[in-house]
Parts: structure tokens; C-alpha cells; sequence
């Protein structure tokens, strides 16, 4: 039984090197992995296009989608080939830039594994191709192989492979990128040491850059270039960071063309704006598929920069964009469809690549989705799964804070109609206050937050006079009102400042209790953390704080209330 190290061999020396390198570095360099795997893709199909001498122009500089289409169209593969292909081609570039749809490390490790399958099917795939006769037996034994960071190591510093100093450079590079994800609310964020750590990591990085870019490695310079444009090395060196990028757009690194592009675009670094060269950078870019290449040529040509407008070609490399599986394109070709632009207007498929950009955590897709579901515009779709889709659009990482904020007021207002549901209510009240911060206490948004906030407080106390809660509840919608909003129910512009007066009335309830009765000490709880319910009841019977530290109490004992009766008689019979 043939194993698959032996298949990938069996189709070129240099695709069983790419599968091997691939397999070996997985799972600790997963994007490593994928963009392997991807590469590894393009050898596949020049290789069927080499042994079948298919007439496929320039078949060693053409575009991986166009030599799967190619190759496609000639050979007639099954779906599930087709697929694999295709498959190779997406997550190598969600592996190339993970950035643009936020993926993390444990993400990028499950499109690993399933690129490795996918590869698996496409070596299957080209060998019936390249050796028709010879009978392939499956399935394919799965060969297990060592952890890649030895070898990548030795290669690194014994062999001074640039490649392999390259990826140790890019694994320092994402070490310093997981640290700077760190939550904010985490203390450590704050430290001292926290940002310095963070920059020894980046130094790390930028030490196995340079050493690969001395041997004119591409990506590397690309890579070393941005480093000195942060100022890793001091001010001095942005200039020669600069140079560096343009150094490596010249030897064809994507990466670079694209950061190139937008110089020229913009009018960066001293240098002019010029949207010919713009555009010359941005298509070399999305030859590889780059991102933000071939989003900003979709805009160059609608709005015809750097040569005559061509709407056609703007929506065929918006179509390219999302079908590689880039949510921004995704979402872009989502429009298309949904105004009728240069496509037939065709609902059903703008809901479908608006999902897809949306399954990527796209926040303008996130939002623009929740929108359409609360005008019930998208099939089978109800409110619940609006406050879903919104929620993620709070919390997406790389949320602009106004679309934040929008999408923060949609959510707290569907909360909101939950009016029986008192800690729905609290969550909207809570959000409310975040979005008014959020806003500066300024402008429509902070407006509307008011108005909304002063309906959402009348709803909970009225909810707290009608006991509808349990007691954990209601002492949680008592201290959103109290503490994060004024008396005439208005947020308060600085939550710091409520959590201050929180903070303040936990630490006087902590000392009245050590020289209070437990009946006296619950009391005075309730008044603080629940005094719109204390001024209701009046007297009346209010919900009991349980404390497990009280011993039991006889039913003929004296009240620990300190009401002067007998327990059974008082606070045993509430």
C-alpha cells in the first residue's frame, strides 16, 4: 500500500518536498502549513499540464485559479478533485493572510489539517492523470513524521537556510502578536514588563529577518522592512525599511507589491501619488491573490485610477476576491448581487456570499446581515439570531469602534423588547452605558442611547416592584441603574466612575459586617445593592440575602432580624 509521502514523490521531487516540509511544520506553524500546501497546489497542476502537454499559455507564471480552471476544464475531474484544488488554493491564502479574517492560531491549525486532506486528494487526483495506467490502491496510508521545529532550527542556523530563518522570523513575528491580543481588562496588559516583552519578541523577529534578508530572500525583506518602518531600530533606519519593501516588490513578493501599491496610492513615505504605478503594484499582488490587492484594482477600476474605468473588470476582480475566500471580497460581490450592479440582481446569491463573509467574522458583514434579518429580508432567519450575528460584531477584533458602537445600539435595543424579561433588560441598560461611553456622550448614537436608556430603566424598576426576578436578578439590574446611570436615567459618560462608587459600597458593606447583626448586615445590603425594591416594599416583605455562615435558628428563638419577636413568628414565616 502505497503511503502519501510516497505518492507526493511519485509526482515530482519538489511536490514531495512541499508535502514532507508541509506535514512537518502543521502543527506549530499551521499558516507556514497551509501556504506550503498551496504551493505545493500550483506544482500539482503544472505538473498534470506538463505530463498531459495541455496547450496552457505560460502555465509556469500564470495564476493558481486560472491553472485550476485550466486544468478543470481538460482532465474533467470528479467534485470532490475539483474541490480539494480549490480547497488548497483558499486556505493557503487565509494561511498567507490571516489578518484579514482574523483567524487565530487554533483556526489556522484546523485548516491545516483539513488542507492535508484536501492535499491527499489531489496528489490521488494527479497521479491517475500522470499515470493513467498505473492502478492506484487506496486508501492512501497516512505516514507519520517528526515535529517540524528541530529540523526548521538546524536548517535556520546550522545550513543558514534564508527560508527557514524566514519562518523562525515569522514565528517570533506571532509569538509578539498573541501578547498583543492580550485582553485590555487584563492587568498585565498594563505592565511594564507586559510591552517590553512584547518588543523583545518583535527584536527576536527582526533578528532572523535580517539574516534572511541578507541572502536577498524576498519575504524577508518584505518583512525586515516593516520592522524598520515600526522603528524597531530607531528612526534612523525607516528609510532603509522603506527601500527594503521596494527592494522586495522587485523580486515579485506580494506582500510587498500590495504595500507598495497603497505608497503610491496614498502618496507614502515622501514618495508622490501616482495611481498608475498604484496599479501596476496591485495587479503583480493579486496575481497571488493578495487581499487588499485585489480589493483596492475592484475600486481602481470602478472609479477608473490609473487607467480607463472598466466596471466589468472591477466586479471580475471582486469575484476573484471573494471566491478565494476573502471575506472582504465575499461581502463586496454580496453588494453586487444585491444592487443589480454589472450582474443581474439576484438576492439569493448576495445572502449567500453575505453568510460566507459574514462565517469569517467580517464586521460590515456582521452588521450589514443583523440589518437584513431585522427587516426580514433573509429566509428562516428570526430576531434571536439578529442579536447572534450582533453580538459577534461587538466583540469581532477588528470592529472599527463607530461600527462598534452601531452595532452595540441594535443589539441593545433588541434586548430591549424583551420588556418582561428583567436580565435581558439589565444586559441592554449595561450595553446602553458602554455605547454612550463609547460615543464620547456626543453626537445621534449617544442620543438615541439616552432615549432608549430612560424606556429600559423604567422597564426594570417597574419589573423590581412586581418582583419579576430572582433576587441575584434584581440586585444586578439595581446596580446597572444606580451606578452606571444618573437619577434621571442618563449613562454616565465614565464607567470608571461608577465601578469607582461600586467599589466604594462593597467596601463599606465588608466593614459593617464584621459589627452588625447578620439580620442588620442583610439589611443594609439590600438597601445598597437593591434601593429601588427597599423603597417600594416599605416595610413590606422583600426578597432574603442567603447567608451560608448563619447557624440554624430555632423557631422559638429571638429573631436575628432583631425585630424583638420570636423566629417563627417573623422572618420564618416570609
Amino acid at each position: 500500500m502505497m503511503n502519501d509521502l510516497d505518492l507526493a514523490q511519485s509526482i515530482s521531487d519538489d511536490v514531495g518536498a512541499k508535502f514532507l516540509l508541509a506535514k512537518e511544520v502543521a502543527e506549530e506553524y499551521p499558516g507556514y502549513c497551509l501556504v506550503t500546501l498551496r504551493g505545493m497546489c500550483k506544482l500539482v497542476c503544472q505538473r498534470i499540464i506538463e505530463a498531459l502537454n495541455l496547450a496552457i499559455p505560460n502555465p509556469k507564471t500564470a495564476e493558481l485559479d486560472t491553472l485550476i480552471h485550466e486544468v478543470s476544464i481538460r482532465t474533467k475531474p470528479s467534485s470532490r478533485c475539483k474541490d480539494a484544488l480549490h480547497q488548497l488554493r483558499r486556505l493557503g491564502n487565509k494561511g498567507a493572510h490571516p489578518e484579514d479574517g482574523g483567524f487565530n492560531n487554533e483556526q489556522l491549525l484546523d485548516f491545516a489539517r483539513s488542507a492535508l486532506s484536501h492535499a491527499v486528494t489531489a496528489l490521488q487526483f494527479a497521479h491517475t492523470q500522470i499515470f493513467p495506467s498505473a492502478e492506484l490502491n487506496a486508501p492512501i496510508s497516512i505516514s507519520p513524521v517528526d515535529s517540524g521545529m528541530k529540523a526548521l532550527c538546524y536548517r535556520a542556523t546550522i545550513r543558514e537556510e534564508a527560508d527557514a530563518q524566514y519562518w523562525l522570523g515569522k514565528h517570533f513575528l506571532a509569538k509578539a502578536a498573541a501578547l498583543e491580543e492580550t485582553p485590555e481588562e487584563n492587568a498585565r496588559h498594563h505592565s511594564w514588563l507586559f510591552v517590553h516583552e512584547i518588543a523583545e519578541e518583535k527584536k527576536k523577529a527582526n533578528y532572523w529577518f535580517r539574516l534572511a534578508a541578507h541572502q536577498e530572500h524576498a519575504a524577508a525583506l518584505y518583512e525586515h522592512g516593516r520592522l524598520l518602518i515600526d522603528r524597531i531600530e530607531g528612526e534612523q533606519y525607516v528609510a532603509m525599511g522603506v527601500n527594503n519593501i521596494f527592494r522586495s516588490a522587485n523580486e515579485g513578493n506580494a506582500e510587498a507589491n500590495a504595500y507598495v501599491g497603497h505608497v503610491f496610492y496614498h502618496g507614502l513615505h515622501d514618495q508622490p501619488q501616482d495611481f498608475v504605478e498604484a496599479r501596476k503594484h496591485f495587479e503583480i499582488a493579486a496575481s497571488e491573490d493578495h487581499p487588499s490587492a485585489l480589493t483596492m484594482l475592484g475600486v481602481m477600476y470602478l472609479r477608473g485610477e490609473g487607467g480607463p474605468a472598466n466596471p466589468q473588470a472591477a466586479f471580475d476582480y471582486t469575484r476573484k476576491s471573494a471566491e478565494a475566500g476573502y471575506p472582504t471580497g465575499q461581502f463586496n460581490l454580496s453588494v453586487y448581487y444585491w444592487n443589480g450592479e454589472i450582474v443581474e440582481k439576484n438576492t439569493a446569491e448576495a445572502l449567500d456570499w453575505l453568510s460566507k463573509a459574514a462565517d469569517q467574522n467580517l464586521p460590515d458583514a456582521l452588521f450589514a446581515l443583523a440589518e437584513l434579518i431585522q427587516d426580514e429580508l433573509v429566509p428562516g432567519k428570526s430576531l434571536a439570531d439578529a442579536e447572534g450575528v450582533l453580538a459577534r460584531c461587538m466583540n469581532a477584533e477588528n470592529a472599527e469602534s463607530s461600527l462598534r458602537s452601531k452595532a452595540a445600539f441594535q443589539y441593545a435595543r433588541l434586548l430591549a423588547s424583551h420588556n418582561d424579561q428583567l436580565p435581558k433588560l439589565t444586559s441592554s441598560a449595561d450595553i446602553l452605558q458602554r455605547c454612550y461611553e463609547g460615543e464620547d456622550g456626543e453626537g445621534e448614537l449617544a442620543q438615541a442611547c439616552v432615549e432608549l436608556a430612560k424606556l429600559v430603566l423604567g422597564h426594570i424598576k417597574k419589573l423590581i416592584a412586581m418582583r419579576q426576578g430572582t433576587a441575584e436578578e434584581i440586585v444586578a439590574a439595581e446596580w446597572i441603574a444606580n451606578f452606571f446611570f444618573d437619577g434621571s436615567g442618563k449613562p454616565i459618560r465614565k464607567r470608571s466612575v461608577g465601578l469607582d462608587k461600586l467599589g466604594q459600597t462593597m467596601r463599606e458593606l465588608s466593614e459593617a459586617k464584621n459589627h452588625l447583626s447578620p439580620g442588620l448586615y442583610e439589611r443594609r445590603v439590600l438597601e445598597k445593592a437593591a434601593p429601588i425594591l427597599t423603597a417600594q416594599s416599605k416595610g413590606k416583605n422583600v426578597p432574603r440575602l442567603v447567608c451560608s455562615s448563619r447557624s440554624k435558628v430555632g423557631r422559638n428563638d429571638p429573631c436575628p432580624c432583631n425585630s424583638g419577636k420570636k423566629f417563627k413568628h417573623c422572618c420564618d414565616n416570609r
